[in-house]
């Protein structure tokens, strides 16, 4: 039996306290497959850490001294996440068994005793679909390299260009009131009129806050495609109050924007991470509301603070044009967005996600079509820290 796609170098990992189990299981398998096997939880677990680019399908007996299959399956799913998971077992507790891999996300539970053809054929349809997500994996990877190439270039080429707007807005700054100075001295120089002098003077502050405002949109561009990007920075335990209103300082709204974000921020609490990430994860929301609202014609923003006993949290609102059910259970996968401008990578969520994820937390979203959108940003207590 071949298993299609590339299995040259991918094995099935076996864990069970039984050595003759183990015989007989590599008796029967390692025809078709690449087999490795061990008594230790332990060794299973170095085996996933150092092979883990080779380890397709983890399969896992229930009842073994050093620990459950279900415990060993969860810390695994951690180490290596992608391999394909199952578990086995000979005993009576089968209800219970199923109730808990629910949880670890289980692809298959196989009886004892095995019967070999089944046994073959589920570890076959297993490495199918592991090489299957791999491709995936590596088609997703090899899309985020490009974007993240693209938008490198882009982003340098836009950086000149704000450079070049911001030296002659330099230049212009210091130059005006000279220029004004002599229009005011001389009367051989054409009215202009000074409401058009006071538009002149609030150029330069326009000029310059135009700058601001689209390098921190590049920023943020570059963030939400960048991989690995909560790496960039050092974590630090810091107040979300702090953070929010830094956020709120640094993002670039227009006049009339600024006035449609509320805050109750009476439920301080402190977390574990990096400024820069959870402000790049606030600038994303913000963008996405100021979205729907201008989409909706209507709306406002609201950010409030909540303590709970096992996690904090940030609530993150907007009354603007809300989410389709359909796609909600969709929009923190990459390149997915349910935004109709073609310009939209669909970065922005899964990147909030990711970063969210980083440091222990989640964030989850509700919405209603032409009604709310809501995000729940949950972080860890400090207490559930081990920092150093």
């Amino acid at each position: 039996m071949n298993s299609a796609g590339d299995k040259s170098r991918l094995s099935v990992l076996y864990v069970d306290d039984e050595e003759k189990s183990l015989k007989y299981f590599d008796r029967a398998i390692s025809k078709d497959f690449r087999v490795i096997t061990t008594t230790s939880v332990s060794a299973a677990e170095k085996i996933l850490i150092d092979q883990s680019e080779n380890i397709a399908v983890l399969i896992s007996d229930q009842r073994m001294p050093e620990d459950s299959g279900v415990r060993f399956l969860q810390k695994a799913r951690k180490i290596h996440p992608h391999a394909i998971r199952m578990l086995t077992t000979a005993y009576s507790d089968l209800q219970d068994t199923i109730n808990a891999v629910n949880d670890v996300g289980i692809y298959r539970y196989i009886n004892k005793p095995w019967n070999l053809d089944h046994l073959a054929e589920t570890i076959d349809s297993a490495m199918k679909l592991f090489v299957k997500e791999r491709k995936i994996r590596d088609l997703v990877n090899e899309r985020k390299k490009s974007m993240l190439t693209l938008a490198c270039s882009i982003g340098h080429e836009l950086r000149v260009s704000l450079l070049k707007i911001g030296a002659v807005s330099w230049t212009v700054d210091n130059s005006l009131p000279a220029l004004l100075s002599v229009y005011d001295k001389s009367d051989k120089i054409p009215y202009i009129g000074r409401d058009k002098i006071d538009d002149l003077k609030h150029t330069v502050h326009d000029i310059s806050q135009e700058v601001n405002r689209s390098n921190a949109i590049i920023d943020m561009l570059l963030m939400n495609a960048a991989e690995n990007n909560n790496q960039a920075f050092l974590a630090d335990i810091n107040s979300i109050v702090t953070v929010v209103h830094g956020t709120l300082n640094s993002y670039p709204f227009n006049h009339a924007q600024r006035s449609l974000v509320q805050c109750e921020l009476t439920e301080e609490f402190s977390f574990y991470g990096t400024v820069q990430l959870i402000q790049h994860v606030l600038f994303n929301l913000i963008n996405n509301s100021l979205y729907a609202i201008n989409q909706l014609g209507k709306g406002d923003i609201s950010i409030r603070l909540e303590k709970a006993a096992d996690y904090n949290k940030l609530v993150f609102r907007d009354t603007g044009g809300g989410i389709a059910a359909e796609d909600i259970p969709y929009i923190f996968d990459d390149f997915f967005s349910s935004k109709t401008s073609y310009t939209n990578a669909g970065l922005g969520l899964a990147f909030c996600h990711r970063a969210m994820q980083s440091i222990g937390g989640d964030i989850v979203c509700q919405s209603k079509k032409n009604d709310y959108t809501e995000f729940e940003l949950r972080f860890p207590l400090l207490n559930t820290y081990s920092v150093n």
